[in-house]
């Protein structure tokens, strides 16, 4: 990244791929602060694996998609580095949390259908197992907590990030929003971590919805990210 900003002149983040790798850097970052925080190899783990398919993605674009470019007119501003770089942190976030949601469903799937009794067992004979059963149980909490940090982290970022495109916008063309399909996509996305941030304080004891809607979010991610940028092209399609 250094190397590309180098030779650009600029904050490389004016394309796909040099967003890809920015957020490559922002989910190793996000993960190493949880991974010391929590002393679990989750957040460590995903983000090494997450890291790696976000990397793959980059290097199977076009090459035309790759090459270092001077920025279009639109995107030399200042607001480039602050938007591009807040939103693209917000989703390292949400990929770490989607992550965490398919380790706590995986976990949910094995220890959740096993009976009670079960998962309180333990010592030798019939329960040997359980103990070790209880113990996958007393996972499941503290992922589900986990995810919910994460996302704390992600959905104050992405907020902050779509406030400050509605800032470039209205600077670039005379009006803060346009109802162009990544502006609508991005608040689909906000709306999503809202309700999902709302549900786990409201509703505490149904934590397999809560990782549901955490899934969820991701997938409007993803759409918000990439999807609208191949199928929908508007203002934003450069991004």
């Amino acid at each position: 990244m250094a190397a590309r900003g180098m030779i650009v002149q600029r904050m490389p983040l004016s394309n796909l791929y040099e967003s890809l790798v920015f957020a490559v850097a922002g989910l190793a970052l996000v993960a190493l602060i949880f991974e010391a925080l929590t002393r679990r190899s989750y957040c460590g783990f995903g983000g090494a694996a997450l890291g790696a398919v976000f990397a793959a993605m980059g290097n199977a674009l076009p090459v035309d998609m790759t090459r270092a470019s001077h920025a279009v007119p639109a995107l030399q501003s200042y607001w480039l580095h602050i938007h591009v770089s807040v939103i693209m942190l917000s989703y390292s976030a949400f990929a770490l949390s989607f992550f965490l949601s398919l380790a706590y469903l995986v976990r949910w799937l094995r220890v959740g259908s096993r009976p009670a009794a079960a998962l309180a067992g333990g010592g030798a004979g019939p329960n040997a197992g359980g103990a070790a059963l209880a113990g996958e149980d007393e996972t499941l909490p503290f992922l589900e907590r986990l995810i919910f940090r994460v996302i704390l982290v992600g959905f104050p970022l992405l907020t902050l990030g779509i406030v400050t495109g509605a800032i470039w916008a209205n600077t670039a063309w005379q009006r803060p929003w346009g109802w162009d399909p990544k502006e609508v996509w991005a608040a689909i996305t906000w709306i999503i971590y809202a309700a999902y941030i709302h549900a786990r304080l409201i509703f505490r004891h149904r934590p397999v919805l809560f990782v549901v809607l955490a899934l969820l979010g991701f997938v409007a991610v993803l759409f918000t990210y990439l999807g609208v940028s191949f199928l929908l092209p508007g203002l934003h399609s450069y991004a």
